[in-house]
């Protein structure tokens, strides 16, 4: 029980860094990105995987929502994602 609680709790995890990241495009889409480069700047694989869970799913979302649609729809897409995100926490234990 321990090991699903634990996984649960990762999960969790990366939902919250994902939401806050979604956050983060949200305000500006060049934030994001350049933040995206920072964390992925580094060389050794551990930053790889840890970019990959923790703001992955977002920095692919939204670079599809903002390259496909204007400012406007692309934000109220990403109010949409954000919203999903916290329906998505609410149902973890």
């Amino acid at each position: 029980m321990e090991i699903i609680n634990t996984g649960l709790t990762i999960l969790n995890i990366c939902i919250v860094t994902n939401l806050l990241y979604a956050f983060l495009f949200l305000i500006s889409r060049s934030a994001g990105e350049g933040f995206a480069n920072w964390i992925s700047s580094g060389s050794d694989i551990v930053t790889g995987i840890m970019y990959i869970f923790f703001i992955g799913l977002t920095f692919i979302t939204a670079n599809l929502i903002y390259e496909t649609y204007n400012w406007f729809i692309s934000r109220m897409l990403l109010i949409v994602y954000i919203v999903a995100l916290i329906f998505i926490m609410t149902l973890l234990p």
